[in-house]
């Protein structure tokens, strides 16, 4: 039960608005609004589908309130694929299968529906799960662990990533501790990483990643506290780590990031200071 006592661990809604919106949208139908604030502050984890439009920068009510977890389409097949349907933009919280899905029929039987309608009860009852796992979890922390969980997927329509559901990562994250204390520097020419070792862990794997490609994955020791790595290369560097523990499961991935800036090799005649002899030194030069 909730804190008012209420047995109801999440509320699904398949319900639009004829509008469309392009940001949070609490302002909206007010009554609505706060009923959905008043089921998440008492515990009650709120989703919403995001709606069939085929809006790629708009969604609809109730998912573009913020206190409810709005949910996309993607289809039940891989590779990964959105569907064209589905209205998104950088509020979408989550990607659930909603093309072609199979359930039971009204009235008996089977029936195969499409639509974020279909996808909706997927990210609802992972959230059911999480609570079977976790009973204390608020809401907002079970849309942090959907999200975290999910599998990312780059939507060419609108450039965002989005994560897809992916309900066993997001169990073994209950499961195993979350990194702590993580913190990135950069220091005479190294990059220093450190956290707070945990209890259970058997290692952590760091990835480290240069302005969105991966520079190097590697597990360190349950024990160690910190990562160091010499850099040659400036730029802004994400640092994420993961706790494992024995039995090979995940936790949530954390991350920081750092900007290594080196400093530039003398050039005779670099007027312009950016490290090469070029039409700009010239112009300088004048």
């Amino acid at each position: 039960k909730n804190d008012q006592g209420i047995s109801a661990d999440v509320i699904n809604m398949s319900l639009v608005s004829n509008r469309t919106y392009s940001s949070e949208c609490d302002d909206q139908i007010p009554a609505f609004a706060s009923a959905c604030r008043a089921a998440w502050e008492n515990g009650i984890a709120v989703f919403a589908a995001s709606g069939n439009d085929s809006q790629q920068g708009f969604m609809t009510i109730p998912a573009c309130y913020s206190a409810v977890i709005s949910v996309g389409s993607v289809q039940d097949t891989l590779p990964d694929r959105i569907s064209t349907f589905t209205n998104r933009n950088d509020l979408l919280d989550i990607l659930a299968p909603g093309e072609r899905i199979v359930s039971t029929g009204r009235g008996g039987g089977t029936s195969s529906f499409m639509g974020t309608s279909q996808a909706c009860p997927h990210a609802a009852a992972a959230g059911c799960l999480l609570r079977e796992v976790d009973a204390s979890l608020r809401p907002e922390t079970i849309r942090e662990v959907l999200r975290k969980s999910g599998r990312p997927f780059l939507d060419a329509g609108t450039s965002l990533t989005f994560p897809i559901l992916d309900v066993e990562a997001a169990v073994e994250a209950l499961l195993v501790p979350r990194v702590a204390g993580l913190s990135c520097g950069f220091a005479d020419g190294t990059l220093i990483v450190s956290w707070d070792s945990g209890s259970a862990v058997d290692r952590f794997r760091v990835s480290l990643s240069r302005e969105g490609a991966v520079v190097s994955e590697e597990d360190v020791a349950g024990g160690e506290s910190s990562f160091e790595e010499a850099l040659s290369a400036p730029g802004e560097y994400t640092i994420c780590l993961r706790a494992i523990d024995a039995a090979g499961l995940m936790g949530l991935e954390e991350c920081c990031t750092a900007a290594v800036v080196l400093d530039a090799a003398f050039v005779r005649g670099d007027c312009a200071a950016d490290g090469e002899l070029n039409i700009s030194d010239p112009v300088r030069l004048l």
